[in-house]
């Protein structure tokens, strides 16, 4: 039978494996609350993060089941749970953005990873975007929630697109 001792210290390293794991990830140990409390879209991501989590959970269970964990059971399985969740849906979004960006074809790419995005979105004033693209010099940017790429009223592209593909069209802030 676990002593007191040992779950004290089994539920700090736990914790600590979680706030160490959440703030590499995601830049700050609140930032995944934030996120969905903000940014609802980030929930889409919600089924590829459980199946993801589920998958890390299992894997370090059973190796840590089977041999000696040491004291590191519980904190490395709160690791494996939130990396495993959060490569599920990097490599899901990825692969969907992958598909949408060569049916959609632009003419100009400029993309951040899934995990960029994750550390990054939202923050304001909003200067970066998942991705943007120009097609027949039209801006367009990178929507998680549909996604889709959306075009980029021209007031706004001035501030997120690359300064050489606004002077390759021609783009300029429209007086108001």
């Amino acid at each position: 039978m676990a002593t007191t001792s040992y779950k004290v210290r089994t539920i700090g390293s736990s914790v600590i494996a979680y706030c160490v794991t959440v703030g590499v990830i995601f830049g700050g140990l609140f930032k995944p609350s934030f996120l969905l409390l903000t940014s609802p879209s980030y929930l889409l991501f919600f089924p590829e993060m459980i199946v993801g989590g589920a998958i890390g959970f299992v894997l370090v269970f059973l190796l840590t089941r089977f041999g000696h964990p040491g004291g590191f059971r519980w904190p490395a399985i709160v690791a494996a749970t939130i990396i495993g969740g959060v490569v599920v849906a990097w490599i899901s979004q990825s692969v969907q953005r992958g598909i949408v960006i060569e049916v959609f074809a632009p003419d100009r790419l400029e993309t951040h990873s899934f995990l960029w995005s994750l550390r990054n979105v939202p923050a304001e004033p909003q200067i970066d975007l998942h991705a943007v693209a120009m097609k027949d010099c039209v801006p367009y940017g990178w929507g998680y929630r549909k996604r889709a790429f959306y075009e980029i009223p021209h007031n706004a592209a001035i501030n997120v697109v690359p300064p050489g593909w606004l002077e390759e069209c021609g783009i300029e802030r429209k007086p108001r």
